[in-house]
């Protein structure tokens, strides 16, 4: 009994030593896949450059309201805005974009390409708390498009975008009062500028509605529009209000990426495409939104890209993010909304999915032991049966002086790379085996070979005793 026991822990540690080995590499590898994963997925925008993205053509804005409608044709009737009042061209703009100066990964030339892709005239850059002057200052026009300057005054409560003023506002701090916000619209009214009223849904969304100033304190503090669709997201109450208390309505892509597709346009009439004659129109709320509101996959009227083709540094970009969102399985992290100031305005959480993590573990050690079995029974199919020339040879690909074959419990064949040599047998009857060198001529030579394998074929001499006797009964 007491043998049988050493031999099956012997077999357990034969088996479970390579299994753990491989467990613990297979998890440092997979630990460290995940973290450049996560790295990757939380960082990565800010690592890529999409300089050398290829994009589609220019269009033409009678492309575009040939195959839209204005939304205040189709939904609030009496309501609508005509766009009557003048015979002067239909001017398509874009009223947030953002560029490299902020959170954007276009520069300006690039951003200017992508708005004539989709069909505009004219965009407004609205980079968080930052100024563009170059926006006004930019003479080449090769894409066809007017920039204009502007800038997104972002805090915690409250985005707006600020028009027609050559001044950057800096937030006082990422939790403005409520005079604050009204001072700063009648700082920028002063200046011949305008104010909008960015994304209530998002807002609502990242931040707690009772923190929020409401509609109505924003047109009680002079607020020029809302900003009733944000890249596609149509916000039905805003515009409703908007219409009812004569503010204006504008629509904006936000693009921060070339990947995004335009699905709405604010249309006006102004007397000629520049930026006095746009503020203009804006500021007597004489706009109306073109929407594509058809739930498709392209997500959007018209393609961004030219022609794309699969890197090898696109691959590996690719495989990280797919790590990155497998790993996002296994905990949360709410960071809530950035301020713009280095910090969020809200506390993070992070959580760990700990019964997630622990069967993804139970899968992984279940799913390393069947493969470590499935090993060890290919290489005992591979051992050759032991025979009475060479009874220590090997078929593993490896000759029989450099590996030999264990025969262990569990009819489990280890492989062990001990250098023994070739052994001839000396007598049948006995079940010995002579310990000279069948190569050997010498008394000498063949004593130094019998003790330096006589600890290694000890234990084999036994099994293979065994295994004689089962064979004869």
């Amino acid at each position: 009994m007491r043998h049988l026991l050493r031999k099956l822990a012997f077999a357990c540690g034969s088996f479970l030593g390579p299994l753990c080995c491989r467990l613990a590499t297979a998890a440092v590898v997979l630990a460290l896949a995940l973290a450049a994963g996560t790295y990757v997925l939380q960082r990565g925008p800010a690592l890529v450059s999409y300089a050398s993205v290829e994009l589609a053509p220019p269009r033409n804005s009678t492309e575009v309201m040939a195959n839209l409608t204005a939304v205040d044709e189709v939904l609030v009737g009496s309501m609508a805005v005509a766009l009557n009042h003048s015979t002067a061209p239909v001017v398509l703009v874009d009223g947030h974009a953002h560029t490299t100066a902020s959170d954007g990964r276009m520069s300006l030339h690039q951003l200017a390409a992508w708005e004539a892709s989709q069909g505009f005239d004219a965009f407004f850059v609205t980079d968080h708390n930052v100024y563009g002057p170059e926006a006004a200052e930019m003479a080449s026009r090769s894409s066809g498009v007017l920039p204009l300057a502007g800038q997104e005054y972002t805090t915690c409560r409250a985005h707006l975008n600020i028009y027609g003023v050559a001044k950057r506002y800096e937030p006082i701090s990422p939790f403005p009062t409520n005079d604050e916000l009204k001072e700063l619209i009648t700082d920028v009214h002063a200046a011949g500028g305008l104010v909008s009223v960015n994304h209530l849904p998002w807002s609502a969304w990242s931040m707690p509605l009772a923190s929020l100033p409401s509609r109505a304190q924003w047109h009680a503090w002079g607020a020029d529009m809302f900003e009733v669709v944000n890249s596609g997201i149509f916000d039905w109450e805003t515009f409703i209000f908007a219409r009812r208390a004569g503010m204006g309505v504008i629509a904006g892509t936000d693009v921060h990426s070339p990947y995004t597709r335009a699905a709405s346009w604010t249309a006006i009439r102004p007397a000629n495409l520049s930026a006095a004659a746009i503020l203009d129109e804006l500021r007597r709320a004489r706009t109306n939104i073109l929407l594509e509101a058809v739930a498709s996959p392209r997500h959007g009227l018209y393609p961004v890209v030219a022609g794309e083709s699969w890197t090898r540094a696109g691959m590996v970009w690719w495989l990280f993010t797919a790590l990155g969102a497998f790993a996002e399985n296994f905990y949360t992290l709410a960071t809530g909304q950035y301020d713009f100031a280095g910090g969020f305005c809200t506390p993070t959480v992070f959580r760990l999915h700990t019964t997630l993590i622990g069967y993804a573990l139970l899968w992984i050690v279940g799913l390393a032991a069947a493969l470590e079995l499935c090993c060890c029974g290919c290489a005992a199919g591979r051992c050759a049966r032991p025979s009475p020339r060479e009874p220590y040879a090997l078929a593993c690909g490896a000759p029989a002086s450099s590996a030999r074959c264990r025969l262990v419990p569990l009819a489990l064949y280890t492989c062990s790379s001990t250098a023994v040599a070739p052994r001839r047998r000396a007598s049948t009857s006995s079940g010995t085996y002579s310990a000279a060198n069948s190569s050997s001529g010498s008394g000498g030579s063949g004593s130094s070979t019998l003790h330096s394998s006589s600890s290694l074929s000890a234990s084999a001499d036994a099994e293979m005793g065994l295994l004689s006797r089962s064979r004869r009964s």
